[in-house]
Formats: C-alpha cells, sequence, structure tokens
C-alpha cells in the first residue's frame, strides 16, 4: 500500500511507503538516508534501493513511466550494480532488458 502527498503551491510529491515484515523491507528501511532538505532531516531510500523497489513495483503491472524513471536512475554514476544484481536474482525479479 502506498500513498503520497502533493503539495498544491510547489507539485512537490512525497511518496510514504509503509513498513512490511519481509527482508528486502527491513533491509530498505535500516538502510535509509538523512538528508538536509530546506533545513528539516528527512529519510531517504538510496539509488540502488528505489530501483530495485521500482523494479519490484512493474512486476505485476509495466508502467512506462516507471521503466523510464529505471532507465535514467540507471545513469547515476556510481550505482552499486552488483548489489542491484543480487537483489534482482534473490526476489526473482524480471529486469525488462534494461542495463543493470
Amino acid at each position: 500500500m502506498l500513498f503520497n502527498l502533493i503539495s498544491n503551491k510547489t507539485g512537490f510529491k512525497i511518496d510514504f511507503i509503509p513498513l512490511q515484515n519481509t527482508e528486502f523491507e527491513q533491509i530498505k528501511f535500516n538502510s535509509r538516508l538523512a538528508i538536509d532538505f530546506h533545513g528539516k532531516i528527512i529519510w531517504v531510500i538510496s539509488p540502488e534501493i528505489l530501483i530495485i523497489s521500482k523494479l519490484a513495483w512493474i512486476q505485476d503491472l509495466v508502467s512506462e513511466n516507471q521503466l523510464s524513471d529505471l532507465e535514467n536512475l540507471l545513469k547515476i554514476n556510481e550505482l552499486d550494480k552488483e548489489y542491484i544484481r543480487i537483489w534482482i536474482e534473490k526476489l526473482y525479479l524480471k529486469t525488462y532488458h534494461l542495463m543493470i
């Protein structure tokens, strides 16, 4: 279950994803990063975790928007692609011919 908040003023969107009791979800939660966002500390996930999560989300319903997001995320320099490949294998995820 996912929900989000969107600012009517700025269009900025925040996704909220409740914690589930799976190994990957626990790792995702425990590896989150604290960042300063306009003077407030917020918690975000790494690009690697976001890529794995997006792949998991589209396993049942492929979305061109998600695939486009994934292609852009995979262009990030210094991604730990081995970490991504390990989780793809552990979670039995289809990669849709993305260059991972």
